[in-house]
């Protein structure tokens, strides 16, 4: 990572995108948003956490910061 200049040498540059970035994503409600979640995806969605519950494969509430913690290695 390079190294950060003090605020009076840094110069500006061109803020250009390299692609359209409206093509991926616009402003919208989060009800457009879920309802632009294809039926079929939440489905499947919804099988696999079926199945994972069933396996065992679940997290308590009370673990999830400690988990995220563990597996980021912020502990």
């Amino acid at each position: 990572m390079s190294k950060s200049k003090p605020y009076e040498e840094q110069k500006t540059e061109n803020q250009m995108a390299s692609e359209a970035s409206m093509m991926y994503e616009t402003a919208r409600s989060v009800d457009d948003f879920v309802a632009s979640i294809p039926v079929d995806l939440m489905q499947q969605l919804i099988d696999i956490s079926i199945r994972d519950c069933k396996a065992g494969k679940g997290i308590r509430h009370e673990q999830i910061a400690s988990y995220i913690n563990e597996q980021m290695g912020w502990e």
